[in-house]
């Protein structure tokens, strides 16, 4: 591969900042707060992964640091701000973790999950015509951006909103926060920057801006604005949620999936979905699902770490934790649970729920049925009503149901049982013990007609007091 244009670099993120605008109960940092479905530091890292950067290091504050080894472990190298003295802090503090080998320091804020690959390379290649570079846009609301002085493409200063003037205070472009910088003058920048700078200033910090002081720094304006938009409540969350959908439909959308109503749905950054699959208004996916080709997804489709085949159709349903083959119909008003898998073609109709349960091709359960614990065969059919007691109080027992089997409708299956290839089971069974092959299993007890009792008991009916009991207490007085 050729080497880029502005040679190699290490990506420094600065992620130590605790979020408390996000008035969180929990302690963790703002940027594992997750955007489609995954933390917000991660579509950064996402996008850096594509510029294949030498290293990325992550600076984080004690109380995340465990947060963060459990989301991406010994991926990245991590260091400790251990005292939160500011952005110029942040990067003295990775600096010794950063190679001399790189030409170029790329440091950027963990909370701007937006930012492209195309922007990160601009100021990239910006630098390579000046000490350092620095993106800068003008955002929609100037509050709580520093503001930008330039002269001839070179940032002269950079006044945080705390310290600025009136007249400064008027200035539409901004800091980012994105900066490249030629590893060669790092380390004296903000020595300088300390020294000569400090924490004189109102949030007594020291400021990473204060190296545009000592370095030539181009300013590099991009838009659209969006794209730098810096996350730090959860009103910009939801902003960034957002737009991160609108990218995501986009996507899917340009690889041959058809979208109805797309806004409407909600697609987790993980999600893959196959050409020619129409997602119908109102589908949620979420985690690594996998939808193959040719589907029909929704309206209404909740799916949770899924997998279903080529030809797969979804109506009002939920599905968590389920693999499906091809042509597998679910739906309406199903509730898939972890554990379930469906062989090609089954039918799963109207209020059926299934748990750890293996369904065999061609298989149907098509009404108001539970089937938990079981392994069912191929071309089966369950009727109505029908359950699986797996469950005893203490133990869960498994239910073995045969191919070609005919299930009766309002079946009550008692686990352990087994049901054999070819048996019939009579409507309304109770059963407790093996139906061996061929036969057919009945479990109810025989039928008694009582001639003219019903019209007995309308006329018993009729007799009764209209308020009280027949001893005429009134109502709510107990004996």
């Amino acid at each position: 591969m050729a080497e880029a244009p502005y040679g190699t670099f290490a990506a420094v993120v600065l992620a130590a900042g605790r979020g408390t605008r996000f008035r969180s109960k929990h302690v963790r940092s703002k940027v594992l707060f997750p955007i489609a479905g995954v933390p917000m530091l991660e579509h950064i890292l996402q996008t850096l992964h594509g510029m294949t950067p030498q290293q990325i290091i992550l600076v984080v504050n004690e109380d995340v640091q465990a947060e963060i080894s459990e989301h991406y472990g010994n991926i990245y190298e991590t260091v400790v701000q251990e005292a939160q003295l500011g952005t110029g802090d942040a990067l003295a503090t990775a600096m010794p973790a950063v190679s001399d080998e790189v030409d170029n320091v790329l440091v950027l804020p963990g909370d701007v999950p937006l930012v492209t690959e195309s922007a990160l390379r601009d100021v990239l290649y910006a630098s390579s015509s000046g000490d350092a570079a620095l993106l800068t846009f003008t955002p929609p609301e100037l509050r709580g951006y520093g503001r930008i002085k330039t002269e001839e493409g070179f940032v002269t200063g950079i006044v945080e909103e705390v310290d600025a003037d009136a007249v400064e205070l008027k200035i539409k472009e901004v800091n980012s926060g994105i900066y490249a910088i030629k590893r060669q003058w790092v380390d004296t920048a903000l020595d300088r920057a300390r020294t000569e700078f400090g924490t004189d200033n109102r949030k007594g910090e020291y400021y990473l801006t204060d190296i545009v002081n000592f370095l030539r720094t181009r300013a590099v304006f991009y838009e659209p604005a969006q794209d730098l938009m810096g996350i730090n409540d959860r009103a910009q969350l939801d902003d960034a949620e957002n737009a991160i959908q609108q990218r995501l439909l986009v996507k899917h959308a340009r690889s041959g999936v058809t979208f109805v109503r797309g806004n409407t749905s909600y697609i987790e950054f993980n999600v893959r979905i196959g050409r020619d699959t129409t997602i119908l208004p109102g589908t949620v996916l979420r985690g690594e699902t996998v939808i193959g080709e040719d589907c029909e997804i929704g309206p209404m489709a909740y799916i949770e770490k899924s997998r279903l085949g080529d030809g797969c159709k979804v109506f009002c349903s939920r599905l968590v934790e389920v693999k499906a083959e091809e042509g597998v119909t679910i739906g309406p008003y199903a509730n898939l649970r972890p554990g379930s898998y469906l062989e090609e073609t089954v039918k799963i109709g109207n209020f059926v729920e299934l748990k750890k349960s293996t369904i065999g091709a061609g298989s149907k359960i098509s009404h108001l049925s539970y089937i938990g614990d079981a392994k069912v065969g191929n071309d089966t059919n369950i009727g109505a009503g029908t359950i699986t007691c797996n469950y005893d109080g203490f133990t869960k027992h498994r239910t073995i149901i045969g191919d070609g089997v005919f299930i009766g409708s309002n079946n009550t299956l008692v686990a352990p049982i087994e049901i054999g290839d070819g048996a019939y089971t009579a409507a309304g069974s109770t059963l407790t013990k093996d139906v061996p092959a061929d036969a057919l299993g009945v479990g109810r007890s025989r039928q008694d007609n009582k001639e003219g009792y019903a019209a007995k008991l309308r006329g018993k009916k009729s007799k009764k007091p209209e308020s009280g009991d027949e001893t005429g207490e009134t109502q709510g007085e107990g004996k």
